[in-house]
């Protein structure tokens, strides 16, 4: 199965989660930009799936790309963590609790992508 169509299962499933937290949960524990930081991490693993899995690269050449890719987008995470919570202090605690979420549970999938990708043929 590609890795895109697993990209797109696993979003289908935490957009049913989603909505099922907006849903159910209180309101002070959701936040209107919930959609918006799954749709910029499905876009994110999107594009670090497409750098790092192409064919043809050497393993030296995928080791210094992912380390890149990796590097930057902590910074830029971490970026936008920041200017948030200095934008919307009041809102910061659930906006960084979202992220926090999404950005473990598509860091698990991007590692799960790539061990099965990278996974020696037999």
């Amino acid at each position: 199965m590609n890795s895109f169509v697993r990209l797109g299962i696993f979003s289908a499933i935490l957009a049913a989660g989603l909505f099922a937290w907006n849903h159910f949960a209180p309101p002070q524990n959701t936040h209107p930009l919930s959609w918006g930081i799954l749709a910029f991490f499905i876009l994110i693993t999107a594009f670090i799936d497409f750098l790092l899995t192409r064919p043809g690269r050497s393993p030296q050449s995928f080791v210094r790309t992912f380390m890149a890719v990796t590097t930057l987008k902590l910074f830029l995470f971490l970026l936008i963590l920041v200017l948030y919570a200095f934008v919307d202090r009041e809102g910061a605690f659930v906006f960084i609790f979202h992220f926090l979420v999404f950005y473990l549970l598509f860091t698990a999938f991007e590692v799960a992508v790539l061990m099965r990708h990278f996974r020696p043929k037999s």
